[in-house]
């Protein structure tokens, strides 16, 4: 049996299959296999890869006929595998030449359910430098030994300072373990957020994760795939939070059959996490009539009270931001739309106490924005009226006043025309 098993989960990849399977098939390590899943691509990935299959036998094909996910193609994937451990590589990513070399040495010397190891993020598509390199610097983060159910509140929680990423591409795992708890997890499809569902069961299972972050095994394309912050249209921005939403309610489901109260309340976290993650999305990825025509989709997947989460999530700092600045903004300002957006809501029985707690703080801010700009308004009012009263001829409360208001109000036709009649003969 090889010592490593390396999962490979490839859907319409044809641009860089070749890139990631050549960079496992010349190991410096030779005791590998690579199980390939094909998830139903309709493109040439599937050709290629039987290409490197023909060519060496450690590389095993699952051909799938239809696309059914990232989460079942590595689920399908670890059954197959035969290695005293275990990593996934994404098609669009790659290892480093030395990485199954440098990662079995380490793990072979240790007891360990989970291994984690750092990666070298490469910027694609719009996706900057300075974006990889922050990006990298937050994979790469050095965290102590984790045991038992610390291992999921590191992840999963904000109990401690720096909180660990629920990939599993970065990890090398036991293969007995590993093996055991992909075959707990759900046999249904799942979108977005899979790593984090996949991670979840895992850390919920593990007895020890160790780090090994100064070793960056792992050439992560940041910005390849659905990575990265680039605009996308609405179509794309709903499969993508109905996916999250499928992996959310997936984690959810999981944490609540095991009747465990951490687990629990690790997955009502992740749910505001992710609520987080879509509202990012839902103010960077789309222009401003996608926002507003997005807001029924959102509600039709999360239900109003957690589509006001996603629209607060960008319009709770923008309105401090704005209440801060001491203007009003005009129609155009993202806190009108996004204001828009969240008056479409019924949040008469808002039954999430931290979304609760956002919206009161919005409401607060929003009325002393409106307040202040009705005080300014009041203001300028005042000073109109004094600029008019300085220039009229019969001044406020002298006889002639009286008695031209008596018998010719204002705002009046009659009053109105002896106005114009007053203008032309004064000239003013």
């Amino acid at each position: 049996m090889p010592l490593l098993s390396i999962v490979v989960a490839a859907y319409n990849v044809d641009r860089y299959i070749a890139r990631c399977l050549d960079s496992l098939v010349h190991q410096s390590c030779n005791d590998i296999e690579v199980v390939v899943v094909n998830d139903g691509s309709t493109d040439s990935t599937l050709s290629i890869i039987q290409q490197f299959a023909a060519s060496d036998d450690r590389v095993h094909i699952i051909n799938k006929h239809c696309n059914e996910g990232t989460h079942l193609a590595r689920k399908s994937g670890v059954a197959a595998t035969h290695g005293d451990y275990v990593m996934f590589v994404d098609g669009d990513d790659e290892l480093e030449l030395t990485s199954a070399e440098v990662l079995l040495q380490h793990a072979i010397k240790r007891d360990f359910d989970i291994l984690r190891f750092g990666r070298s993020v490469i910027p694609e598509s719009t996706v900057s430098q300075t974006e990889a390199w922050a990006t990298e610097a937050s994979f790469n983060a050095v965290y102590p030994q984790k045991k038992g159910i610390d291992i999921v509140t590191s992840i999963f929680s904000d109990v401690t300072p720096f909180r660990q990423t629920w990939c599993v591409i970065d990890c090398v795992f036991s293969g007995d373990f590993v093996r055991a708890s992909f075959s707990c997890m759900t046999s249904g499809r799942l979108g977005r957020m899979q790593d984090a569902y996949e991670f979840f069961v895992l850390a919920s299972r593990a007895h020890v994760m160790l780090g090994f972050p100064e070793f960056h095994g792992l050439r992560y394309h940041f910005g390849a795939g659905v990575s990265g912050t680039s605009m996308e249209s609405i179509d794309r921005f709903q499969r993508g939070q109905e996916g999250m939403h499928f992996s959310t309610m997936a984690v959810m489901q999981y944490a609540g059959n095991s009747e465990n109260q951490v687990l629990i309340s690790c997955s009502q976290w992740f749910l505001l996490a992710v609520i987080g993650i879509v509202g990012r999305e839902w103010c960077t990825r789309l222009n401003r009539d996608d926002q507003l025509a997005a807001v029924d989709m959102l509600r039709n997947t999360w239900g109003d009270i957690y589509t006001a989460g996603i629209i607060l999530e960008p319009l709770l700092p923008r309105a401090r931001y704005v209440n801060s600045s001491g203007r009003y903004p005009d129609v155009r300002d993202e806190y009108v739309c996004w204001t828009q957006a969240l008056q479409q809501l019924d949040m008469s029985e808002c039954s999430n106490s931290v979304i609760c707690n956002w919206l009161e703080e919005y409401r607060s801010i929003a009325a002393q924005i409106e307040e202040r700009e009705q005080a300014r308004l009041a203001e300028q009012s005042r000073r109109e009226q004094e600029q008019r009263e300085a220039r009229r001829l019969f001044k406020s409360g002298t006889w002639p006043r009286r008695m031209l208001d008596r018998y010719f109000p204002e705002g009046g036709w009659c009053r109105r025309t002896l106005r114009k009649v007053a203008c032309l003969i004064l000239r003013r």
